[in-house]
């Protein structure tokens, strides 16, 4: 611990007995205060002494008490040293320091000014004569652990496609596998055999060569059912693997899984070593363009990879650092200013609409194509059974005053998992038959997504008696209430907090009790918290493929939605995704899953919530800003204009690719 943080301690656990900056003490007593021994006490004392920063009038004798006078405001003293650590670039030293805290306003004010100058894009001196970009973002949480085959939250899926790549890569506008550390592939008639030819040259960060070993290595472990994968079952299909040479593949299937594709784009699939080291989990090793420093409680800094394989990032570094605005000496926690975005030149979002941007100031926006749902757990017996009540808590959902009254970055209503709707100009896949795998013909079909195909068209067994449609049910006259409260279980973060209290106390105007309870997002699904939740309140994430996020949601019997299906239920979902993965065409596939996720929606056994309005705000000198299918910028792209100011270029005169 600095000495700095000694004194704020100091000064903390003795402010409210000073008489003008002095306080009568004892060494035991200070020895306490700090947690450290009597001689370590007046090794400190010694120190601040000499720093000016203390008077220390020793009393006589053993037990008498001693005369300690603070010679220097602790909040100057924070402020300047905060100062020098942010020349200084030693950005993890500033958090430390505020997180012990200011104690007046004005005090709180100067500290949240420093940091929010410090936060954004930022060029600073670099090794030689360049200078460095700096992208820095505080945030809520800082992930715990990045093993791309245990990843399923969206911070933690967005920061796997900085620091990993695939074999395959699904561009999003045109709705096509490209590329990515696999160059080539070929399969054989049937479609059960396929052969990828992997790209040379490519180092892992810690500067091992890939190799086919790789590749074989990660896929192994996802479809080993003991290493505990969530994405096992989704892998199951893959019958063998074998390293032809170093830079060949041989990847084997029980039946050919049109599907392919998506299985090798997926974060799951993301290529580790076959060497995993010791620490990989904390720290992990990767081939793309950013690699990892050693996180910690406070932070997670990306270094870019110089040697990436492809073009390297233009920033050179992205912090991300857990941080709260500084509270003030009651406890209360100071807000931002009523109508500007203050000094930070970069956000990921703007918290207030009526959050004004400077003249100079752009921003971006994109509804998030994944949403905040509601999954009714009937893996149970209970009242949830009832379709009326399901019918209930739908409009209880549905209250159009919902975004109004929580605000922030909420969006409109979700009426399905996956935001269908036209993104960047095009549509993330097509219904008109643009959209084929490579090798299959394409389909004519003008269809609406939603109807059924073939065996599909069979009855379809919900294991309760079918629901009028929602709308039409009036809740206070025909729902049985139930005889306990209802369960909302959910997770701290992305606005959960909120969210479920916002909808316990919506369903008891509608005569329903609830309760709501927190849980470690790792025990969200223990048999424990399902056998006392009826509600879960979960996000769902949405990266470019559509198709994997299905697959994850429907073909995935240890997800959230399939574990609280009822058993019947259960199984003819499982049958219905095994008949919809059997099409060649990957349009017909999509159309398909979206049938047996409009069944689940309609019958309420699962509601979509409400979409994040997801929007980035930044000077116009900071150029290649985008937002990303999981609602984050995208690093690589991003770089600073520091050009001429007297006169803009024109855009004929700009070097583009």
């Amino acid at each position: 611990m600095r000495l700095e943080e000694h004194y704020l301690e100091l000064y903390r656990g003795l402010r409210l007995r000073l008489t003008d900056r002095q306080a009568e003490v004892t060494l035991p007593e200070l020895s306490q205060l700090l947690h450290c021994s009597e001689r370590n006490v007046k090794l400190l004392l010694r120190r601040m002494r000499e720093r000016l920063w203390i008077e220390w009038r020793a009393g006589l004798g053993r037990g008498h008490r001693s005369r300690l006078t603070f010679a220097v405001d602790p909040e100057s003293m924070l402020a300047a040293e905060t100062e020098r650590l942010l020349a200084e670039g030693r950005f993890q030293e500033v958090m430390a320091l505020t997180e012990r805290g200011a104690f007046t306003d004005e005090g709180a004010a100067r500290m949240d000014v420093l940091l929010r100058e410090a936060f954004g894009y930022r060029l600073q001196p670099g090794s030689g004569t360049s200078a460095e970009g700096v992208l820095r973002f505080p945030a809520y949480r800082i992930p715990a652990a990045l093993d791309p085959a245990y990843t399923t939250r969206r911070t933690e899926l967005h920061l796997l496609r900085q620091l990993f790549d695939t074999l395959l890569v699904y561009d999003e506008l045109s709705g096509r596998f490209r590329p990515g550390l696999a160059h080539e592939a070929e399969r054989n008639e049937a479609g059960d055999r396929w052969v990828f030819y992997l790209q040379k040259h490519v180092r892992f960060h810690h500067g091992k060569p890939f190799t086919s070993r790789d590749a074989a290595f990660t896929l192994r472990r996802l479809t080993d059912p003991d290493a505990g994968s969530p994405y096992a079952s989704l892998f199951a299909v893959v019958s063998g693997i074998e390293c032809l040479d170093e830079h060949r593949l041989l990847v084997s299937l029980h039946a050919p899984a049109p599907y392919l594709g998506s299985l090798l784009a997926s974060p799951a699939a993301s290529i580790v070593p076959a060497e995993l080291p010791a620490d990989f989990a904390s720290l992990p090793v990767g081939t793309g363009p950013f690699r990892l420093k050693r996180p910690n409680a406070r932070g997670l800094i990306l270094e870019v990879f110089a040697d990436y394989y492809l073009r390297p990032a233009h920033v050179d570094r992205v912090e991300m650092w857990r941080w709260q605005p500084i509270r003030s000496n009651d406890g209360a926690v100071r807000l931002e200013g009523d109508n500007e975005v203050g000094e930070l030149n970069f956000r990921h979002y703007r918290e207030r609409e009526e959050a004004a941007l400077g003249p100079r100031w752009r921003e971006v926006e994109r509804i998030d194509r994944g949403c905040k749902y509601v999954c009714l757990n009937l893996g149970k017996p209970g009242p949830l059974n009832d379709p009326a009540m399901r019918a209930c808590i739908f409009r209880a959902l549905r209250d159009p005053a919902f975004v109004r009254q929580l605000g922030g970055n909420r969006g409109d209503f979700a009426d399905t998992f996956i935001g269908y709707e036209e993104a960047n100009g095009q549509a993330p896949y097509s219904d008109t038959g643009k959209v084929t795998d490579a090798g299959t013909s394409t389909s004519t079909s003008t269809g609406t997504g939603t109807e059924l195909t073939g065996r599909m068209q069979t009855e379809w067994i919900v294991g309760a008696r079918q629901a009028e449609p929602a709308e039409q049910i009036e809740p206070a006259t025909t729902v049985v209430r139930p005889d306990r409260p209802l369960r909302i279980v959910t997770y701290p973060g992305a606005g959960h907090e909120l969210d479920a209290e916002w909808l316990e106390g919506r369903l008891v105007e509608f005569g329903i009790a609830a309760e709501v309870e927190q849980v470690e997002y790792e025990r969200l699904l223990d048999e424990e918290t399902l056998a006392r939740a009826d509600l879960f309140l979960l996000e769902q994430p949405v990266g470019e493929d559509a198709e994997w996020t299905l697959l994850t949601i429907l073909a995935n019997p240890g997800g959230p939605v399939r574990r609280c299906l009822p058993v019947s239920t259960e199984r003819e979902v499982g049958e219905r995704v095994t008949y919809a993965l059997r099409h060649a065409n990957r349009e017909r596939r999509l159309r398909d899953l979206r049938a047996i996720e409009t069944k689940l929606i309609e019958e309420r056994f699962v509601v979509p919530w409400y979409r994040w309005r997801q929007t980035a705000s930044f000077p116009q000198e900071l150029e290649g800003v985008t937002i990303n299918a999981l609602g984050w910028a995208d690093y690589r792209n991003v770089w600073f204009r520091a050009g001429l100011k007297d006169e803009a270029m024109s855009s004929a005169e700009r070097i583009t690719p």
